[in-house]
């Protein structure tokens, strides 16, 4: 009896070991999934690929480019929101946000919104401070044109 014992006991710990994993391993998922949360902030533009820099920026009506936006993103407590596509580089970003009211960039897909060089080669020069750029493709392999 005492062997049965042992062996129940035995049972027990592995199938703990084992929920124990599945938990660890289901956590780790999703940890890897996880997006960054971007506060609400105070002033929204949008860009997308079928945009027109004529537009106003907003979810309707929004930006073709990235540099358009940088001249419309200049206030504390903005958030440009970036529609997957190519986008041409070459631009710069000097607005300042604060420790409190950030300025963020962010593509709406992960690594969905791709930057690629422009006439110069850099593809994205941001002086600015306060400003986080999230979940962008930034591909520098491309030759300027």
């Amino acid at each position: 009896m005492q062997k049965t014992g042992t062996i129940a006991k035995a049972l027990r710990v592995n199938a703990l070991l084992c929920a124990s994993a599945a938990v660890l391993m289901g956590a780790a998922g999703s940890a890897s999934a996880t997006v960054y949360p971007i506060p609400a902030t105070t002033y929204n533009y949008y860009v997308a690929p079928t945009g027109s820099d004529s537009a106003s920026g907003s979810k309707s009506a929004p930006f073709r480019t990235l540099a358009r936006a940088a001249q419309v993103a200049t206030k504390p407590g903005t958030t440009v929101w970036v529609a997957p596509g190519t986008y041409t580089g070459g631009f710069k970003t000097t607005a300042s946000g604060t420790s409190s009211a950030r300025i963020y960039w962010v593509s709406t897909t992960k690594w969905g919104a791709k930057i690629v060089p422009g006439s110069t080669a850099n593809v994205w020069d941001n002086r600015g401070s306060y400003v986080s750029i999230v979940g962008f493709d930034i591909d520098g392999s491309t030759k300027p044109r």
